[in-house]
């Protein structure tokens, strides 16, 4: 299987409608491959658990009419490079959620470096309150070396990729259209900005317009993408608390930021706070709930050590909690806990240093086993 057949492969079955990450993941694991997919008969993808009839006449009827060379050149126009779920290249930690995407639009660069990062989301209209939290955090977290990702939108989203960029920090913007289409309009700029200094990421076809629909799904991608969720302001009902139910689902650490009680855009936050997550008051906050991660941070030779060193590396608690998994058999950080007689808080931090330094491996459920 080559390169360009896999990217075809891909692009392929994510273009057709109804076609979701979590039947692909089903009808790639039962069928072997994405090519297998796009060559079976109906007969045979009826028969995988799950996948229904309508949608697999949909696979039948639309998987050899769908432009893939087209859109392979729309993304060359935008100089947007596709990553397909098996690359080695696609985020591991996003790789790990529950619905991935099949494919990621890449516009820059993502590094492995950006697995350390933190997402801050809020409200589009939010307050000068919010949005200079939203970019003074950011900034400070850029310039500690987290990578700051959030959604392009007005407000808060563009304030924490400013801050991030005025620290000279990395940032990435996950998109609700298509890399084409940058929404709202006039953050093209920042657009640009972002792409020369991180990624501007998107599951969704290169010319896909602006659709309400999309955007709670392109949530889950910048939980997934981070290893916490930091919500300024957000409403009642708002996106933003849609991110961090996704990221209490991914079991990402959901970070809030206390304000006025009279405050409609406060009522998100300390809901969100009354539930659980960490309150903030300042950065040192997020830090310190990062446990491990978050001293590692305030250190630029230990920051590089995490990408630089395996197994011979770990200090002595990552050693412990190694060694007690098996390649063959996973354990839950309940079990970890259980076992060694930590808190579940430092299993959960120093797992992420492990998986980081690629030691340890995430088999869904935040079941873990030696790599």
């Amino acid at each position: 299987m080559t390169p360009e057949d896999s990217i075809e492969a891909a692009l392929t079955l994510n273009m057709i409608p109804g076609l979701g990450s979590r039947s692909f993941l089903k009808l790639k694991e039962t069928l072997g491959s994405a090519e297998a997919v796009l060559h079976a008969s109906a007969p045979t993808l009826r028969k995988v658990p799950g996948i229904r009839a309508e949608l697999v006449k949909r696979i039948v009827e639309m998987r050899d009419s769908l432009n893939v060379g087209q859109e392979l050149d729309l993304a060359k126009q935008f100089a947007a490079r596709i990553i397909p779920f098996w690359s080695d290249e696609y985020p591991e930690q996003l790789r790990q959620i529950h619905s991935p995407p099949i494919v990621l639009y890449v516009r820059g660069e993502i590094k492995k470096t950006d697995a350390l990062a933190v997402a801050i989301v809020g409200a589009r209209r939010c307050s000068l309150y919010g949005r200079n939290q939203s970019e003074q955090i950011a900034f400070q977290l850029a310039a500690r070396g987290f990578c700051i990702v959030s959604g392009l939108a007005r407000g808060t989203d563009a304030a924490a990729h400013e801050g991030a960029l005025k620290a000279n920090g990395r940032t990435i913007a996950v998109l609700g259209t298509g890399l084409a289409n940058i929404y709202p309009r006039e953050h093209k700029d920042l657009a640009d900005k972002i792409a020369a200094n991180g990624a501007l990421v998107s599951e969704l076809p290169m010319a896909t317009p602006v659709d309400g629909r999309n955007f709670p799904p392109r949530n889950r991608i910048i939980s997934g993408l981070s290893l916490g969720v930091l919500v300024i302001e957000a409403a009642a009902k708002s996106g933003s608390l849609i991110t961090a139910q996704w990221a209490q689902e991914q079991n990402r650490d959901v970070f809030a930021l206390p304000g006025k009680i009279d405050n409609p855009l406060t009522i998100g936050p300390h809901r969100l706070i009354r539930d659980g997550a960490r309150i903030v008051t300042c950065v040192e906050d997020i830090l310190e709930q990062l446990g491990q991660v978050g001293k590692i941070m305030d250190d630029a030779g230990a920051q590089q050590m995490l990408f630089d060193s395996q197994v011979e590396g770990l200090n002595d608690r990552e050693r412990q909690i190694f060694e007690v998994l098996e390649k063959d058999e996973a354990k839950s950080i309940d079990d970890l806990a259980d076992e060694l007689k930590l808190p579940v808080s430092e299993i959960s931090s120093t797992l992420t240093i492990l998986q980081i330094r690629k030691v340890v491996k995430d088999v869904g459920g935040r079941n873990f086993i030696r790599c």
